[in-house]
């Protein structure tokens, strides 16, 4: 990870109460990837408790 994505991960975590660890954890259970190969992840509030979401 470079530096500065590693900083927006650590800006995100603080403000939200979270670790970077914890931050990260709940981008990847939002991740898709399309048959395209387009990634792409659901907008959540990382400090709220993760919603199911549907897998493509």
């Amino acid at each position: 990870m470079s530096a500065a994505a590693g900083r927006r991960i650590r800006a995100a975590a603080a403000r939200a109460g979270l670790s970077p660890h914890e931050v990260l954890a709940r981008l990847a259970e939002r991740v898709s990837v399309d048959d395209d190969g387009t990634v792409s992840v659901a907008p959540f509030t990382p400090g709220r408790t993760p919603v199911a979401s549907k897998e493509r």
